[in-house]
C-alpha cells in the first residue's frame, strides 16, 4: 500500500526490493566485505511502492546523460551503469532500479516495458505490472504507464507505447 510495507535487502547475498511481509530471502554468507548493493557501487538504495509492487526507487541510468570523458564501469549481468547527478558514471545498479533501459529486451517476464517517445527521442523502461493491473488493458492501469500528456497503446504483449500527443506540427 506504501513504500513502508516494502524492505531494502542488501545483504551479502542479495540487492533487492521486498514485500515486508516476506522478509529478506536466506544467505548463508553472516559476514561479507561488502554488501551485494555496496559492492557494485549502489549506494543509496531505497525501496518504494509502485502500484502495489515493491521496486527499488529509479535512479538515473540514460548514458545520453554523461556529460564526463569517462568508459562506463563494466556491470555484472541484470545490473546497469548509473549516471551521476554531476553527468558521469557512478556505479552499478540492478536493472529494475534503472529509470531507462537499452530496449524491451532488458524487461523481465513480471515487468511490462513502456516505450515513450516524444521530441527528445525514444526511451524504454521497465515497469512492474501495477497489483490488479488487466494485462489484456495496460493502458487503463493505476498508476498510468504514460506520463502525464503522452497517448497511451498497447503495443504487443507486456509493451507499452506511450506518444506526445502535442508533438505534432502547426
Amino acid at each position: 500500500m506504501d513504500d513502508g510495507d516494502c524492505l531494502l535487502v542488501d545483504d551479502c547475498c542479495t540487492c533487492a526490493v521486498v514485500p515486508r511481509s516476506e522478509g529478506p530471502p536466506p544467505c548463508d554468507l553472516q559476514e561479507c566485505f561488502a554488501t551485494v548493493c555496496a559492492g557494485q557501487g549502489f549506494s543509496d538504495p531505497q525501496a518504494v511502492c509502485f502500484g502495489g509492487v515493491c521496486r527499488f526507487r529509479e535512479v538515473d541510468c540514460d548514458p545520453d546523460r554523461v556529460l564526463c570523458d569517462a568508459e562506463p564501469p563494466v556491470c555484472p549481468e541484470g545490473w546497469r551503469p548509473r549516471v551521476s547527478p554531476a553527468g558521469c558514471w557512478d556505479g552499478c545498479v540492478p536493472i529494475e532500479a534503472c529509470d531507462t533501459v537499452t530496449n524491451c529486451d532488458d524487461c523481465r517476464s513480471d515487468e511490462v516495458c513502456v516505450v515513450t517517445t516524444d521530441l527528445s527521442g525514444t526511451r524504454y523502461d521497465c515497469e512492474p505490472w501495477p497489483a490488479g493491473c488487466d494485462a489484456q488493458d495496460p493502458c487503463g492501469c493505476v498508476p498510468a504507464f504514460c506520463p502525464e500528456g503522452q497517448g497511451c497503446q498497447a503495443a504487443a504483449a507486456g509493451r507499452v507505447e506511450c506518444t506526445c500527443l502535442d508533438c505534432g506540427g502547426p
